[in-house]
């Protein structure tokens, strides 16, 4: 389950860091509780080859869905490991049974993800934010509907840490901080 969970935080980088038991983030840094809940320290709002001047409402609204957004994914990140720890650990399930069981649980706690981050598209002023919404509610649906085997959910390159969700971190990491 550790290494589902160090997956998982690689694939919620944008949230805030995660912890494993020990209370060391998977960067390596320890936080505090109240550290890991503090916003960053600046909303960098969508780039723009203009010179525009920024609308202040624009930008604590994207604040406001920024922090949604952190919410949702630490809550679905939650509920997530939840679902499928019951099953017991990961990397020791032998019976194929089993193992479906999880592979279809992961896959509908993804489409339960997807609609959580989707929901918050509509609440965001800034298009950018808008894109980055709907760009990681496409990468959990495309994580739920490519997914076929526990192998691939605990894998490095699977799972939540595929191309299409390493891409929607990264865009919402520019948009969100």
């Amino acid at each position: 389950m550790r290494k589902l969970l160090a997956v998982l935080c690689g694939a919620t980088l944008l949230v805030a860091g995660c912890n494993d038991a020990s209370g060391t983030s998977q960067a390596g840094s320890s936080t505090s509780p109240s550290a890991a809940a503090s916003p960053p320290p600046s909303v960098s709002p969508s780039a723009s080859p203009s010179s525009l001047p920024v609308d202040p409402a624009v930008v604590a609204n994207t604040r406001q869905v920024c922090d949604e957004l952190k919410r949702v994914m630490e809550d679905q990140t939650v509920a997530f490991l939840a679902a499928v720890s019951r099953y017991g650990n990961a990397a020791t399930i032998t019976d194929p049974a089993k193992k479906a069981a999880v592979v279809e649980t992961a896959k509908k706690s993804f489409t339960t993800w997807a609609k959580a981050v989707r929901a918050l598209s509509t609440k965001a002023k800034d298009p950018a934010l808008r894109k980055v919404i709907d760009d990681q509610a496409a990468a959990l649906d495309d994580t739920a509907a490519t997914l076929t085997s526990l192998d691939q959910l605990t894998s490095a390159s699977g799972g939540m840490s595929s191309p299409p969700m390493q891409v929607a971190a990264s865009e919402t990491t520019e948009v969100c901080g």
